[in-house]
């Protein structure tokens, strides 16, 4: 029984004893929210296709947060990138290339469709002055850190008493 199939109760009592099942049942829906914020995969509501969640890093170093995530497929045109107040926002739909309904499909794994993710951006982060590169499907999202906290690293010298 996968996380993303279909299941019902008589599922549940086959593979767990009834004393447990509200147990399986919690670590079930435990494993999908885990999934989800970690930005695994989920099926869409309708289409049977697999919804994006884009894989990103996030770095911080003396002068800048750096986003990067990993969209293969699409085009600048594709990606809506916005930041609104502290929240920077990242959009886009990846089409299908291919009519499925043609052919002898043996195997699918490829997923199409739309993805969201946002992140929340640090009070000392200066969004109005980030700025966005896209480069052989990896963006990478450069937001600034405010002049007055970057560090200003001073050496002081330790005397003898």
């Amino acid at each position: 029984m996968s996380l993303l199939t279909p299941w019902s109760r008589n599922d549940v009592r086959k593979t767990v004893p009834s004393a447990d099942v509200f147990g399986a049942l919690q670590k079930r829906l435990d494993t999908m929210f885990d999934d989800f914020w970690r930005g695994g995969e989920w099926p869409a509501l309708q289409s049977g296709e697999v919804a994006l969640a884009p894989k990103v890093d996030v770095v911080e170093n003396d002068k800048a947060y750096v986003v990067t995530a990993e969209l293969p497929g699409l085009e600048e045109k594709d990606i809506e990138l916005t930041i609104d107040g502290d929240r920077l926002s990242l959009k886009g739909e990846k089409k299908s290339e291919i009519d499925r309904k043609d052919g002898d499909w043996h195997v699918s794994e490829r997923s199409y469709g739309s993805f969201a993710r946002s992140f929340m951006l640090p009070p000392n982060a200066e969004g109005a002055k980030a700025q966005a590169k896209f480069d052989k499907g990896v963006l990478s999202v450069t937001v600034p850190k405010k002049a007055e906290s970057v560090a200003q690293v001073k050496k002081i010298e330790v005397q003898k008493g």
